[in-house]
């Protein structure tokens, strides 16, 4: 008895926001054109695709549900902007710190990537140390302890060893950030570079100091 031909079944699925992009599938010289949400099509080796029709969500998820539950959640990515030529975060920014640390510490554990910028405006040599300064800021009030610890974490591994990577930038867990604390409350960071490790770091605890 002849080995029946293989089959294979393409299913167009959204993405986590809803939107769902287009695909072509092609087969002896047939193209199949699939752009709508659950739209799926069947090959066998060899023929043409067939008609796409819209599968019923009920049988989607009975196919590829359990695939879906395990893959993991998509990136979040948080921005966070800095008043001019300053390591003091605007209003807004401040406001996202305590949202950004419980989802580092709900996804546990997780892959952080942290990256601080500046504009293009001056010199290379100031921009690339105010971004330092920026990103042990961050770091420092995020996480409410100073950068000095977060890099003795850190080189042990793990999940602080990973924070520069998830949080694109925007933190950095090297020496050099102080959390400024009012009231038994942490209300910003302070952050130095351009110095020693522990240079950075005795400058950012004198601000910090300064600052009760």
């Amino acid at each position: 008895m002849p080995k029946p031909p293989s089959r294979d079944v393409i299913v167009l699925l959204p993405d986590e926001h809803g939107k769902t992009g287009a695909i072509v599938v092609s087969s002896a010289g047939v193209e199949r054109r699939l752009d709508r949400p659950r739209q799926t099509v069947s090959v066998e080796a060899g023929a043409p695709p067939g008609i796409p029709t819209v599968m019923p969500e009920k049988e989607v998820r009975a196919i590829v549900g359990p695939a879906l539950a395990a893959l993991p959640k998509p990136p979040v990515r948080f921005i966070l902007y800095f008043e001019h030529d300053s390591t003091d975060l605007t209003a807004d920014s401040k406001a996202l710190l305590p949202k950004m640390l419980r989802t580092i510490l709900d996804r546990a554990p997780v892959d952080i990537s942290v990256v601080g910028h500046t504009d293009t405006v001056g010199k290379d040599r100031y921009n690339c140390v105010l971004s330092f300064k920026r990103a042990k800021a961050v770091a420092a009030a995020a996480f409410k302890r100073p950068t000095k610890e977060l890099a003795e974490l850190a080189a042990q591994g793990g999940f602080w060893a990973l924070v520069p990577t998830v949080l694109q930038g925007q933190a950095l867990p090297t020496l050099g950030g102080t959390p400024i604390v009012s009231g038994g409350q942490v209300i910003g960071g302070i952050g130095c570079g351009g110095g020693t490790g522990q240079q950075d770091q005795e400058c950012s605890d004198a601000g910090a100091a300064a600052v009760k």
